[in-house]
């Protein structure tokens, strides 16, 4: 009798503990007439979540709450698709997009396609945008967040040396860097997959100034699902979404990403051109890993080996302002997020988060005569020495992206007062 009622007793905390547990899974396939349509682009309005399906269609969501309708759109090559949905949370819901889904092809403006336009674009970067050295004055934000606790900030007034490389058949720079001011915070030694605060991290997301990496150049363009989104467009400014599967410019802290991860994530965003002139105003881009991708023996992190690292997301924005006739850019935000296993049991261990934030103030052809000789390609912020200057900074106030500063730098500042570690870390040698 004791056994029975210790077993009922077992079995209802096991059934309680299951229902209080429960999570809403929202999964699938998705096919038209002809099959089904792997790798398709599939984002669902109400929980905003986006995913690709794996080779055979299928998808799979879990959902933060029950819905009682959910909007699914389907994008890929030359389709978009929109249905209502009432989920039957954990049973396979069908996707069928008919022969009459809207095509994305068939919407033009003044005989352009999207992708003409883009096209178009990226053809007239020469004549839009720079294509001779010049400098470029502005400020530049560096911190992390290890299992969303933040640390390293870094904060640089900074010029830009950008070079036109030689023997270049297409839109690509050389930069360096002159710090004119400098402070962080206390720096605690993490594990960077790349440079140690380098800024080129940053730079390099700029996908004009840097084309021959980037999703902008025409091989990349061809190959990508785009369409007007009339919503956004006006009289003055095309707005195209894209999505292009495979392939980002998001290198999320890989120097050699292109040569080691090809097919390891896929990007979507909006590009607003300038109807006028064609030239690229505003870029919002946001990178997932993708599903059906395996790792193999490419992402342990050297030189130890102990981890490995697996690709989660990452956003980034570029503003473009026009200077005299040429287009530069004046702000850029960016950031990405990589989890860490041990590689001994691939348990987790912990996720880091990289945030960038990029204010431009003016550009020139010249430099001040004291900075000329100051300019380096490896900046080092992390061990870099400097003197804090209190004024200067009290005098500035460039805006966070990601964060509310007041909570940030109150974290920062949680044992020892931010102000103290500014001036400590810049005696450092």
């Amino acid at each position: 009798m004791i056994r029975r009622v210790a077993a009922f007793i077992v079995f209802f905390l096991c059934c309680h503990l299951a229902i209080a547990q429960r999570s809403f899974v929202f999964e699938g396939k998705v096919e038209d007439d002809r099959g089904v349509l792997g790798y398709s682009f599939i984002s669902l309005k109400e929980p905003k979540l986006q995913g690709l399906t794996d080779s055979l269609g299928y998808f799979k969501f879990i959902l933060p709450d029950s819905f009682a309708t959910i909007t699914v759109t389907v994008r890929l090559p030359g389709i978009k698709f929109d249905t209502v949905l009432k989920p039957r949370y954990g049973k396979s819901h069908i996707i069928h997009i008919p022969n009459s889904g809207h095509s994305l092809d068939e919407v033009v403006i003044k005989g352009l396609t999207a992708r003409d336009v883009l096209l178009k674009a990226v053809k007239l970067i020469p004549e839009n945008y720079m294509a001779q050295s010049y400098f470029s004055y502005g400020y530049a934000r560096k911190y992390t967040k290890v299992n969303k606790q933040v640390c390293n900030l870094m904060e640089a007034s900074m010029i830009q040396m950008r070079k036109m490389e030689k023997d270049k058949t297409i839109h690509d720079f050389k930069d360096s860097y002159a710090i004119r001011n400098l402070r962080r915070s206390t720096y605690t030694s993490i594990l960077p997959l790349s440079g140690d605060g380098e800024l080129d991290e940053l730079f390099l997301q700029d996908p004009v100034y840097f084309l021959d990496r980037s999703s902008l150049n025409s091989f990349n363009v061809r190959k990508m699902d785009c369409s007007f989104d009339t919503t956004l467009s006006d009289s003055l400014t095309y707005v195209i979404s894209y999505l292009r599967n495979g392939y980002t410019s998001d290198f999320h802290g890989i120097a050699n990403y292109c040569s080691i991860l090809i097919g390891e994530c896929y990007e979507y965003g909006t590009i607003f051109i300038d109807r006028a002139s064609f030239a690229i105003k505003r870029i919002t881009r946001k990178s997932k890993r993708h599903p059906a991708y395996v790792y193999g023996d490419f992402n342990y992190v050297k030189p130890t080996g102990k981890y490995r690292f697996e690709f989660v997301d990452g956003y980034t924005e570029v503003d473009y302002s026009q200077v005299e006739g040429k287009w530069y850019p004046s702000r850029i935000v960016y950031t990405y997020s990589n989890n860490f296993m041990l590689a001994a049991d691939g348990m987790f261990s912990f996720n880091q988060q990289e945030y960038f934030e990029y204010y431009g103030d003016s550009v020139s052809r010249l430099v001040d005569g004291e900075w000329a000789n100051k300019f380096y390609e490896n900046c080092y912020l992390t061990r870099r020495h400097y003197k804090y200057d209190p004024q200067y900074w009290g005098q500035q106030d460039y805006p966070y992206f990601f964060d509310n500063p007041v909570s940030l730098y109150s974290e920062l500042g949680k044992y020892t007062s931010l102000w103290q570690q500014f001036i400590d870390e810049g005696k450092k040698e």
